[in-house]
């Protein structure tokens, strides 16, 4: 494994704990990205292929920044998305489009769960009415998915089915 795969791995777990813990993405990580792309496709002299991959991660920031701008997902998902797919390339970004999807259900669904559980899960209190704490319906519980983890897991997965 290169320096530059090891360090793209790093980027994606600091990535996903920024994501869980801030729900931003710092652009830093998003252009670290780019840069470990530039350098890969630079080191590989594969001009043709690192054009499809600048068309192809162009082509996913306008339907994600479309995504972004009807408020479906976060900024920081877009760059992240567009530089990822800059990085792996057009054959691969397939792969990892289709791995974010899952992987973004699956982290939707355990999001849903777990604001069902705040929401719902502790409305019978002991006591009597509002002097016991009273029902937990009034208070909002924002739901935001962090995409964010779900792109690193995705990222992740593909670094990792390339040096099998």
């Amino acid at each position: 494994m290169s320096a530059l795969s090891i360090l793209t791995a790093l980027i994606y777990c600091v990535v996903i704990q920024q994501d869980l813990t801030r729900r931003r993405i710092p652009n830093f990580l998003s252009i670290g990205l780019l840069m470990i792309g530039l350098v890969k496709w630079a080191e590989l002299g594969q001009w043709q292929s690192a054009a499809f991959a600048l068309i192809g991660g162009v082509f996913i920031f306008i339907i994600t920044a479309f995504f972004n701008w009807r408020g479906w997902i976060g900024g920081g998902d877009v760059k992240l998305l567009s530089s990822s797919c800059f990085l792996f390339g057009f054959v691969d970004s397939i792969r990892f489009i289709f791995w974010t999807t899952l992987i973004g259900g699956g982290v939707s669904l355990i999001v849903l769960a777990h604001m069902l559980i705040a929401r719902y899960g502790r409305r019978h209190r002991v006591g009597v009415g509002n002097e016991a704490g009273g029902m937990l319906d009034s208070i909002p519980v924002p739901m935001t998915v962090p995409y964010g983890v779900a792109i690193s897991a995705a990222a992740l997965w593909v670094l990792f089915c390339q040096y099998q």
